[in-house]
């Protein structure tokens, strides 16, 4: 149904480490789908999934990816096999905003993905992320990553210490 209604692909049907499930899945579908989240962005991990057909795109974020370098790393080796890599949300919007920077330098993926409401998911940040009325996300431009914390709130928000 998912096929005929125009979805650009499926994503996560079975559990990620499903990989005979995924395969058989992908052979019967036209729809790409789509997995590798849960699997930290290994490089094997996802040229297996790839070469095998198991996945048609592959997820990554920096949160459960490794970091930017391990976003870095799922895409490119997604890129060389002639795949997308298409960013997963890490809920958080300090951690948007370094998938947002590396996703710049990600030429084989379509779309930012972020939850909303915005303010739901930038607790103790200064700033929302930078989301222009077309849907474009720009990140900011200031020292690292760009991000200011919000310490006043972070301290309000803070329960106990160690």
């Amino acid at each position: 149904m998912l096929e005929h209604l125009g979805y650009e692909w499926f994503e996560e049907p079975l559990f990620d480490t499903d990989a005979i499930g995924l395969k058989k899945l992908a052979e019967a579908l036209n729809i790409p789908i789509v997995g590798t989240e849960t699997l930290g962005g290994r490089p094997e991990v996802i040229a297996d999934y790839l070469s095998r057909g198991v996945v048609d795109i592959v997820r990554s974020d920096v949160s459960w990816g490794g970091g930017i370098t391990g976003l870095l790393k799922a895409a490119s080796t997604a890129e060389g096999l002639g795949a997308r890599c298409e960013v997963h949300t890490s809920i958080y919007h300090a951690l948007e905003i370094a998938n947002l920077h590396a996703l710049c330098a990600i030429p084989n993926s379509k779309y930012f993905e972020v939850l909303w409401p915005f303010e739901d998911y930038a607790v103790g940040l200064k700033g929302a992320l930078d989301i222009d009325a077309d849907g474009m996300a720009r990140p900011p431009t200031g020292a690292g990553l760009g991000i200011e914390l919000d310490w006043d709130i972070i301290d309000e928000s803070t329960v106990a210490t160690t």
